[in-house]
């Protein structure tokens, strides 16, 4: 019994006594930062280049699953499907702000967008025709239905 009462004061110790002392990093610079799982594969990385910053998420297939980036001060934000082909990208811009829907060939099916003219909506078929699109722009709302 008195065995077990030192091995649990031991292991306390040795969980306590190696950080008395230690101060807490209160800021971390580095280029980039990358994360890894247990099994030491990246998961994640982060950085800034002269373009700037860009966040990106790896799935368990070691291919990208999100991107969050920064170019100038326009953000994007992109997810991807199993392939890492880039499905769903909302962005602002000073042109506006918009969200693109891509089909599985990486081709955009659908376009919502808010510009300074006016918001719009546009469907397009696997070719990249235009079918459908609504448009109010501040002279003449339109819809088209091809």
């Amino acid at each position: 019994m008195k065995n077990k009462y030192w091995l649990i004061i031991a292991t306390a110790m040795l969980i306590v006594v190696p950080s008395w002392g230690q101060e807490t990093a209160q800021i971390i610079r580095a280029k980039m930062f990358i994360l890894e799982d247990e099994q030491g594969r990246d998961r994640g990385a982060f950085w800034a280049d002269s373009i700037g910053p860009k966040l990106i998420m790896f799935g368990e297939s070691g291919l990208p699953c999100v991107t969050l980036s920064v170019k100038k001060n326009e953000p994007s934000l992109t997810l991807y499907d199993e392939k890492s082909d880039a499905t769903l990208t909302l962005s602002v811009s000073k042109d506006g702000r918009g969200l693109l829907l891509r089909d599985e060939r990486g081709e955009i099916r659908l376009e919502l967008s808010l510009a300074a003219l006016g918001p719009r909506i546009v469907m397009y078929d696997e070719n990249g025709n235009v079918h459908i699109a609504m448009i109010l722009d501040k002279t003449q709302p339109k819809v088209i239905l091809q």
